[in-house]
């Protein structure tokens, strides 16, 4: 009885490969940081805008899902957050996603300062069986990506 249970197990854990490889056919977004906006500086913290550019090199449009983000100064993190993207990366196309940074006056530089940025975008891949499995919890694709930018708190 083993036999016809090891072998149905061997069946199972093929399709499962040659499903999830022919899921891997998409390439990941690719991430940058496009632009970095200082919004208010109060003697309280200051906020800013982050924007990063996604851009898909597919020729099918990806359903962008949620962004886990962190920014560090100093190197010491001051904030991190997460967001629903709500939004598709059209194929071939570029997509600005803002992400809004708050840094409490304790923990922010005077002046210039640098800043490093850490995200992770999940999405879902193209196609019918990729959205059943992603809907399944069995397939969540993700690119994390790092950048570096600089801003001036002073205020002035």
């Amino acid at each position: 009885m083993t036999r016809p249970v090891a072998a149905s197990a061997l069946s199972l854990s093929l399709v499962s490969i040659a499903l999830l490889s022919a899921c891997s056919s998409v390439a990941p977004p690719r991430l940058s940081i496009a632009d970095v906006q200082v919004r208010e500086v109060t003697p309280e913290g200051s906020s800013m805008v982050v924007v990063v550019r996604a851009e898909n090199p597919n020729d099918k449009p990806i359903p962008l899902r949620s962004l886990d983000y962190s920014v560090s100064m100093g190197g010491r993190p001051v904030f991190a957050a997460t967001r629903e993207a709500e939004a598709t990366l059209p194929r071939f196309g570029t997509l600005d996603l803002p992400l809004p940074v708050s840094v409490p006056a304790t923990g922010r530089p005077i002046g210039p300062s640098d800043f490093d940025l850490s995200l992770t975008l999940r999405y879902r891949a193209p196609g019918k069986l990729n959205e059943t499995l992603f809907d399944a919890g069995l397939l969540r694709p993700s690119v994390s990506a790092g950048g570096e930018g600089s801003a001036d708190l002073s205020g002035g």
